[in-house]
């Protein structure tokens, strides 16, 4: 009765193939990450371009009505001007 005994490493075989693997997967991984976050920081750097462009059409509007209130209260202070002169001259021809 002779036994055989397997004198190959196996084993070891084994556990450089399962680390190989986990290698693999391991970049697999950083990779989608990386793909994952270039591509979030590229949305979110879009929609603060985009939130950018709003303000400045908020406030370049903002200082147009700006202006045209100042123009507003120039006509009304004008016009309470005229206002009085009228009064006084009615005054005076009545």
């Amino acid at each position: 009765m002779t036994t055989t005994i397997n004198l190959l490493p196996w084993r070891e075989e084994r556990r450089k193939r399962q680390q190989q693997e986990f290698i693999v997967l391991l970049v697999v991984a950083a990779v989608v990450g990386a793909l994952l976050f270039f591509g979030w920081k590229s949305v979110v750097d879009q929609q603060i371009a985009d939130q950018r462009a709003r303000n400045s059409h908020i406030q370049s509007k903002t200082a147009e009505l700006n202006e045209k209130i100042k123009e507003i209260k120039e006509l009304q202070a004008r016009r309470d001007e005229l206002v009085a002169r009228m009064e006084v001259i009615q005054n005076l021809q009545g």
